[in-house]
């Protein structure tokens, strides 16, 4: 801790020379092209500068009672750089610009020498620590993320785990047919029948690697498909083909398709587990994935500039319904709003259940104008198609829609809190009614 009067001229010093370090801070990353694709000087002028001087005074003026709150600061600031998509390395250089800048400055001070190094040392200490915080966020946040974007990316490419894991294992079982029938009727043609060659090879070759990435079965999986075409080829160039040697060559076979049979079913279990990305009751997509895609689209739409919107849909009075007609009438609501969710956007929307009865839609490539008359239609056809309720009656449900645009923000979540917020007020004004995100001035 530094002397009160270190700390008081400290915090002074720093309060003054805030807002240049700020500056100096945006021109130098501006001045980088690596760092200018992350930031633009209409972004820095409308909000960065501010927050910068605002995140030095409170890291360098930092309390000891203050700590728990600055700490779990950092951490939100870092996992903020990580959704956005800002390098660790750029936050570093950004932390050294600063501590060098500061440091600089309270040398360049007429001060005691002992005051001198105290203030240095605690400027060097502060900003450690943030730095410290920060990259502990993006360490978890981009271990998260990894595993949710290997997820993703198999759950694309096999929409359905169990059908394929049927589709492969008939195919690795009606080549050991084939082989057998083969091996007895003495064909002269086994060099036909390797299973590189066969269905199942050719799966394994051009697809296994896709959906499962670097697995360590695949490497064992491929081995034993060596290891079987190799005592077939062996087979081919020996003399004979005598009924002993024919059933020592298909134990051996046998034994080594069991292996891969069980390797590759280890493969699609955890495939199947990847229904924890889509929600059991509607079979939307739930949470899991809505940072991955979300985090692609948006640098996408600021790639090509096209537009991207967030809505957020909340089913009307759904806890009278649960009460009125029980828990299993209300997953039948869910159900039916789902489908209709489902059947009024494009293959290229992205629907989610939020949870519990809130949903949320990513549209893509639509106007404003476009994206509140697709919401408002769905509005009116969730209010006009009645649910059926287990006794028979057909129960008029509705919702109430908050939506929010992409201007250029590059964090996700900024769009996903404007539609919550927009949704609060289609809540509070009436319900089963559409609201846009409007930023109050």
């Amino acid at each position: 801790m530094l002397p009160e009067l270190v700390s008081v001229q400290l915090i002074g010093m720093t309060e003054e020379k805030a807002e240049e370090l700020a500056e100096e801070f945006y021109r130098i990353m501006l001045d980088d092209p690596y760092a200018a694709r992350f930031i633009s000087p209409d972004v820095v002028q409308a909000r960065l500068r501010h927050s910068m001087q605002q995140w030095i005074i409170s890291t360098l003026t930092l309390k000891g009672d203050a700590l728990l709150a600055f700490a779990g600061r950092q951490y939100d600031i870092g996992n903020i750089h990580s959704r956005v998509g800002i390098p660790a390395s750029l936050v570093l250089k950004g932390m050294r610009i600063i501590t060098q800048s500061m440091l600089t400055y309270i040398q360049s001070l007429p001060l005691d020498s002992r005051v001198s190094i105290l203030m240095q040392k605690y400027v060097s200490v502060s900003i450690q620590i943030a730095s410290e915080l920060m990259t502990y966020a993006y360490e978890n946040y981009q271990l998260n993320e990894a595993k949710n974007e290997e997820s993703y990316r198999l759950y694309n490419l096999i929409g359905n785990p169990e059908l394929e894991r049927g589709k492969q294992q008939a195919a690795l079982f009606n080549w050991e047919n084939g082989l057998i029938y083969a091996l007895v009727s003495r064909t002269n043609n086994i060099e036909s029948y390797l299973l590189n060659d066969s269905e199942f090879g050719l799966w394994f070759r051009h697809k296994c690697g896709q959906y499962f990435g670097q697995q360590p079965e695949i490497d064992k999986i491929g081995q034993l498909i060596e290891d079987i075409d190799g005592m077939l080829k062996k087979d081919v160039d020996g003399e004979g083909n005598e009924l002993e040697l024919i059933q020592s060559l298909l134990s051996d076979i046998r034994a080594k398709t069991m292996i891969i049979n069980n390797l590759f079913s280890s493969l699609f279990d955890d495939a199947s587990r990847l229904e924890s990305g889509k929600d059991a009751l509607t079979k939307l997509l739930n949470r899991r994935f809505m940072s991955t895609i979300l985090k692609h689209e948006v640098k996408l739409v600021m790639a090509n500039g096209r537009n991207l919107s967030v809505v957020m849909l909340d089913v009307d009075h759904f806890k009278k319904v649960n009460d009125t007609w029980g828990h299993s009438a209300g997953d039948d609501v869910l159900r039916h709003v789902a489908t209709i969710l489902t059947d009024s956007t494009r293959p290229n929307d992205y629907v989610f259940r939020y949870g519990g009865e809130e949903f949320l839609i990513v549209y893509l490539e639509f106007n404003p104008h476009q994206t509140l008359s697709f919401v408002e239609a769905i509005r009116e056809k969730i209010h006009s198609t009645p649910c059926e309720m287990p006794d028979g009656h057909m129960l008029q449900v509705s919702a109430s829609f908050g939506v929010s645009h992409f201007r250029g923000h590059p964090d996700y979540q900024q769009m996903v809190d404007e539609a919550d917020m927009a949704l609060y007020d289609a809540k509070n004004s009436g319900r089963n009614r559409v609201v846009e995100f409007a930023r109050k001035r």
